[in-house]
């Protein structure tokens, strides 16, 4: 049969696991959470960053259509923990629009590696205005930002 194998294979025994072929959807062993794939699909909202001295404070919209305030420190005592501005993004997810405040130098640093690792620079905003870094008036910040028809 032209060198093919006319043989099936057989079923695996009983109690037998067997690995997942290439390419099948599977969970990560280190997830503790829900991971992208396991995640709801849709934007799950716009986000506000202040980058500070000492952490960057994010306002954010939850899932389930509330606001929350996460914070996420410059300096960590985890070893091999990802770099301060991987953290951040970590804690964006996949919000869209996102608007950065904070120093120009910082500011600047912080959407090179969003663009890097998103390759989305149309989620980002442009806002020069002055800024308050209350977490009440980044939450405020985040409502009006709903209301952008972009």
């Amino acid at each position: 049969m032209h060198g093919r194998s006319s043989h099936a294979t057989p079923p695996p025994a009983a109690g037998v696991v067997r690995a997942p072929s290439p390419g099948a959807r599977t969970t990560s062993p280190g997830a503790m959470g829900p991971t992208p794939a396991s995640m709801t699909h849709g934007s799950p909202g716009a986000a506000v960053v202040l980058l500070a001295a000492t952490e960057a404070v994010i306002a954010r919209t939850r899932p389930d259509g509330r606001d929350e305030i996460a914070r996420v420190r410059r300096r960590t005592r985890r070893a091999g923990a990802p770099a301060f501005h991987l953290r951040v993004l970590h804690e964006l997810g996949d919000r869209s629009p996102i608007v950065v405040l904070g120093g120009p130098a910082e500011r600047t640093a912080f959407e090179r590696e969003f663009v890097a690792v998103s390759h989305r620079p149309d989620r980002l905003l442009e806002d020069a205005s002055v800024h308050d870094a209350h977490p009440e008036a980044l939450l405020e910040r985040l409502r009006s930002l709903r209301s952008h028809p972009g």
